[in-house]
């Protein structure tokens, strides 16, 4: 199997500054909606992985044991890309590939800092105030000061 490389592509509208998308899908009801007048996108650069997300589980699970349900659909497809939150000139995303959450400019898509957990981080952190927080599958939560 070849080694792929996974693209991320921050576009965003040139005409403002984008406003805070805090968590996923911006909110904690994760509408994913915002009151953002979207104008001309261009991507602007491109961050290349070394490889792509790693899934955690592969297919459905096979039953639920509390509810009893059996032959489910999969709800756990939540490793397909590194999703993205942010604030002001900053972008952040949680990466299953190097077990590391990643902050990038997000003007120039240049690496800022990065920081490693002892697990894949599956989900972009949240930003609470001037912390980000985040789980691992190393079994920790962290916060970082920002």
């Amino acid at each position: 199997m070849k080694n792929l490389i996974i693209t991320f592509v921050y576009i965003f509208s040139v005409s403002s500054l984008a406003e805070s998308w805090p968590t996923y899908k911006k909110d904690n009801h994760r509408s994913g909606v915002t009151a953002e007048a979207l104008g001309n996108l261009k991507p602007l650069w491109q961050w290349k992985s070394i490889a792509p997300p790693q899934t955690a589980w592969s297919g459905p699970a096979k039953w639920d044991a509390w509810a009893g349900n059996a032959g489910l659909q999969s709800l756990r497809n939540f490793d397909p890309a590194f999703f993205v939150t942010g604030q002001g000139n900053d972008v952040y995303f949680g990466s299953s590939v190097d077990n590391a959450v990643h902050c990038l400019d997000r003007s120039t898509g240049k690496e800022k800092w990065v920081f490693f957990s002892e697990g894949p981080v599956r989900f972009p952190p949240t930003i609470v105030d001037k912390q980000l927080v985040f789980g691992s599958d190393d079994g920790c939560v962290y916060s970082i000061d920002f």
